[in-house]
């Protein structure tokens, strides 16, 4: 996936996305239909270093800016 494509950012807690420590995870929508669904360590920093690649990604409202899991 490259951050050019990424269209969207959503906070999502779906457990049937796959093992990981936490139900926190971030849903990327990317190119028109596709979905990847990651688990940070830090969020904050994640999404500050996607949005400087492409400042035009939608960040979901409940993905705080400064929250680290």
């Amino acid at each position: 996936m490259k951050i050019n494509e990424i269209k969207r950012l959503n906070a999502t807690k779906n457990p049937l996305a796959g093992p990981a420590l936490s139900i926190d995870r971030i849903e990327i929508i990317h190119r028109k239909y596709d979905i990847a669904i990651v688990s940070p360590k830090n969020v904050a920093e994640f999404i500050r270093v996607l949005l400087t690649e492409n400042q035009y990604i939608q960040v979901d409202n409940n993905l705080s800016n400064d929250k680290n899991n």
